[in-house]
């Protein structure tokens, strides 16, 4: 029979080298956390509005979507006025008050789909930070302080 001796780490206690280890292995299985929320807050934005949302995709790399909002005839309609509802109207997730701050902050009328292009927009400018943040050392490193994972020395991770 053969023993052998294995030390096992916290991430604070691993060298640069398995520091570097550790955090390529929970970028490669990484998940964007809250995504799905983020994508529910869209689709009913869209809905809200008559917007067609033709596609849409999201991971580390980013996210895309595609709408019909330039195909879009309000006809007489083609002004949009200031939202006052309710915070998180859509889902109850922060992704909803994204999606309205240009709504929310109209002093007069607007042309609609101009107001609801800046709305998809910052829409994606603040999912792609939030996932540029999630993919970043910090919240990486926070996470696996979070869930307490533990690392051989070269930094793998341990499942023991």
């Amino acid at each position: 029979m053969r023993t052998e001796t294995i030390n096992i780490l916290t991430f604070d206690e691993l060298d640069e080298q398995g520091k570097e280890c550790a955090l390529d292995w929970y970028r490669d299985g990484q998940e964007i956390h809250w995504g799905d929320e983020w994508i529910e807050s869209l689709k009913r934005f869209c809905d809200e509005f008559g917007i067609e949302l033709c596609h849409w995709e999201y991971g580390t790399h980013g996210v895309t979507i595609n709408t019909n909002i330039e195909y879009l005839d309000y006809g007489q309609d083609a002004t949009i006025n200031k939202y006052e509802g309710e915070d998180c109207p859509f889902t109850g997730y922060c992704g909803d008050e994204t999606l309205l701050y240009h709504l929310r902050k109209l002093e007069q009328p607007a042309d609609r789909i101009e107001t609801l292009q800046l709305c998809l927009d910052e829409w994606v400018k603040d999912f792609n930070e939030d996932i540029d943040y999630q993919c970043g050392d910090e919240y990486a490193i926070d996470h696996i302080n979070a869930n307490e994972y533990e690392f051989t020395e070269d930094g793998l991770v341990y499942h023991g």
